[in-house]
């Protein structure tokens, strides 16, 4: 290894030690959000009855990591442990902040591999400044940083994929077992650490389907040993990642009748009038098949559980309207007002720059445009707009294409000392919005957004009921004995030291102190009124980013 490539690393290395510090001084300022406690559950469930079957929806690979810290410091699930209802008090078992910054730790995992990955890709595909600015760039990001601090499966799912595709572009680089190996195991991690992984990295080779497939249109063409190569190289893909996939369920065999029996009620009405409907000797073959033990059959599920979410849609709040379904344009705003206008900027001077010479470009290039469009277009014919950290996988790319728009931007000067200056300008103007921002990335917004960005959106991408516990401590600073809640969160209000409560009424007007999330002032009000009489008051001050404080008089 020669030294400018150490010093790179060492660089890179030390970005990325930083980061988790950063990261990880969040933990304690932020109890856990609406979902976390789901996903360590999740966890728990494989490492320690060696079974998944809490939820489908979501595969294992984040959830073991997210577990990992629990479990070693002795949490357990109680037997029986219903996911939904039991969930919300796992964390209060033993020391809650203690728990939860272990499992929010193995998130910190992703994060250093989406920036490895992120310079690999940079580095080799554009050359070394463009691989440690992109580095940069990506830890510069607060949408990133924010979910990197929370035990939740987003970043996981940019992580991974990008790893897959990076994989699956060497070996179509470097023909040979060691790439064709690893692009197996990638691409079937990266699909059990996220189900939309699948359509991002099948939409991620389609985009360049010329390009995978020309080394087989070759050795299809030239026929004999080649051909059958190309194929045993195509089987063993397959082969392997069946294999992995099976190994990360445990190598556990089931049925369509246990996957029927884990099913919601209306598919078991459905599935049991269609084979009423059926003539005996077709219903008694089906039903045969049905008993047969195969592996795998948690991927059916859950694939099903995803589709029928999509089907309904989820609750959504945008521009002041409910919804369940969304609207096409929510991932492209929350994009352009989640992220910090310094990297909107160079992002669409990146963008201008691949697109002035495509043809000069090389595909790998070209593929660092053309995967994030196709990645934010999946996201806009979603039925599920309740964040930006669903479109998270296109990040890192945009990390890429920035620091391609530094490095050309820094051209312009001609002397090395001019270039490494300009370089240092710009990448301290990229994190000046995130290091203004902390520890509250998760809640960050631009200045499109204005000052009331809870006009916009609410959810995760402001309120996730990450700011209870500030509440809390908020109440004891002013001395305030009783308080009037209406909280959106899974966290337990009486296991946070809060005051005396009780829950605000929706629709009739109270008095004293009110302390109400962004999620009831805005969504809830947007889908059926509720709270709408605290619509003609103005709050005493807001809590974190994501509570706000009234006080009504008598």
């Amino acid at each position: 290894m020669s030294a400018k490539v150490w010093r790179e690393w060492v660089l890179v290395g030390a970005a990325i030690a930083l980061a988790m510090l950063a990261v990880a001084n969040t933990y304690r300022v932020f109890n856990h959000t609406m979902d976390e406690q789901n996903h360590i559950a999740g966890g728990l469930e494989w490492l320690q009855r060696g079974s998944y079957t809490l939820e489908y929806q979501h595969p294992p690979i984040a959830r073991i990591l997210l577990g990992i810290g629990p479990f070693l410091a002795g949490l357990r699930l109680s037997d029986p442990f219903l996911f939904w209802e039991d969930s919300y008090g796992l964390l209060y078992q033993q020391d809650y902040w203690k728990v939860l910054s272990l499992a929010r730790a193995g998130n910190l995992v992703f994060l250093a591999l989406a920036t490895w990955f992120v310079y690999l890709w940079g580095r080799r595909w554009f050359d070394a400044a463009h691989g440690v600015i992109a580095a940069l760039v990506f830890l510069a990001l607060p949408p990133i940083l924010g979910h990197a601090g929370l035990a939740t499966l987003d970043l996981g799912c940019a992580a991974m994929l990008l790893c897959a595709v990076y994989c699956l572009l060497r070996w179509r680089e470097e023909a040979g077992s060691k790439w064709l190996i690893w692009s197996s195991i990638t691409c079937t991690l990266a699909v059990l650490t996220k189900f939309s992984n699948l359509v991002f990295l099948g939409a991620s080779v389609l985009v360049g389907i010329i390009y995978f497939l020309e080394p087989l249109r070759r050795a299809w063409a030239a026929g004999g040993g080649q051909r059958r190569q190309a194929l045993g190289r195509a089987g063993l893909f397959v082969l392997l990642s069946l294999i992995v996939g099976w190994g990360v369920y445990r190598f556990h065999l089931g049925s369509l009748n246990d996957h029927i029996a884990a099913s919601q009620p209306e598919f078991k009405k459905s599935w049991a009038e269609r084979l009423q409907a059926m003539r005996p000797e077709r219903r008694q073959m089906i039903e045969t098949a049905a008993a047969i033990r195969m592996p795998l059959l948690e991927v059916l599920h859950g694939f099903r559980e995803v589709s029928e979410h999509n089907r309904k849609g989820h609750q959504t709040y945008l521009l002041g309207v409910f919804s369940m379904k969304g609207a096409w344009y929510f991932s492209p705003l929350v994009i352009g007002i989640k992220t910090p206008p310094a990297i909107l900027l160079l992002l669409a001077i990146g963008l201008w720059l691949v697109l002035a010479k495509w043809r000069a470009c090389t595909w790998p290039q070209r593929l660092t445009l053309m995967i994030p469009v196709v990645l934010l277009a999946i996201c806009m014919v979603s039925s599920i707009n309740i964040g930006i950290r669903h479109c998270l996988a296109v990040f890192p790319f945009f990390a890429i294409l920035a620091s391609h728009g530094i490095c050309r931007i820094a051209e312009w000067w001609k002397l090395p000392q001019q270039r490494i200056l300009v370089q240092a300008v710009l990448l301290l103007a990229v994190f000046s919005s995130t290091v203004l921002a902390y520890p509250d990335q998760l809640a960050y917004f631009n200045f499109i957004a204005g000052a009331e960005p809870e006009k916009i959106v609410v959810e995760s991408d402001l309120d996730w009921g990450q700011d209870l516990d500030r509440l809390s401590r908020r109440l004891a600073e002013k001395k305030i004995a009783s308080v009037k809640l209406a909280y959106f969160g899974s966290a337990l209000p009486e296991r946070h030291g809060l005051p005396r409560f009780e829950l605000a009424d929706p629709k009739e007007k109270q008095t004293g102190w009110i302390a109400i999330s962004a999620q009831k002032l805005y969504l809830s009000f947007a889908k059926d009124g509720s709270y709408g009489w605290l619509k003609q008051y103005q709050p005493v001050e807001r809590v974190g980013k994501s509570i706000f404080l009234f006080y009504i008089e008598q």
